[in-house]
């Protein structure tokens, strides 16, 4: 996917493109890229729990791990800690473990395969997890954004230059996606309409 992106962006620059979306760049979605990539190569992604079976050390490859350390605690050092929304998480995490922290019993793994043994913490993760599924979510909409962006430069080019009639009209199956960041951070379902 990495390979792929860079050249759809040198396709930009070689036919001086202008796509009203530009490339979204940082380390967040670096991450995202390179964990889409991974869990794309089965040796390293989507199987790589198969491997785990017969060695339950195995983590190097785990995808559920890496994409919590690489992108999730990266999401949460930027948009959650030292904010309103953490103070308010494990306000609430406090205040269930105090309602039924004392006849609750807890067993759960975390992405990382740390156990959770207490309502307090796993109330916590709970309130982590729904600020990485929107800030991910938004970045990973950000990139097919650009993509949307750039086909329909590459489109309006096709038809209105070089005449290729074939393509007329496919841009509109990407306009949802070019919308301003503030939807894409409150919208969670895509595409849009039906």
């Amino acid at each position: 996917m990495e390979q792929l992106i860079d050249t759809i962006d040198s396709v930009v620059a070689r036919q001086s493109l202008n796509p009203i979306h530009s490339r979204p760049t940082g380390a967040i979605v670096s991450a995202i890229v390179s964990n889409l990539d991974a869990f794309a190569d089965a040796r390293r992604g989507r199987y790589a729990n198969f491997e785990a079976l017969g060695d339950p050390n195995l983590t190097s490859h785990e995808p559920i791990s890496r994409w919590w350390t690489e992108v999730a605690e990266p999401i949460l050092d930027q948009h959650y800690r030292g904010t309103k929304t953490q103070v308010r998480v494990e306000l609430n995490a406090r205040l269930i473990d105090q309602l039924i922290g004392d006849f609750t019993l807890v067993h759960h793994t975390s992405e990382t395969r740390e156990m959770m043994t207490d309502v307090e913490t796993a109330s916590r993760r709970t309130g982590q997890t729904a600020i990485v599924q929107k800030w991910a979510r938004y970045y990973v909409l950000t990139l097919i954004r650009w993509l949307a962006a750039v086909y329909k430069e590459v489109a309006y080019k096709a038809v209105y230059e070089l005449d290729h009639d074939a393509f007329f009209g496919t841009w509109e199956f990407f306009y949802t996606f070019l919308v301003d960041d503030s939807f894409l951070r409150t919208r969670k379902t895509w595409p849009l309409g039906g």
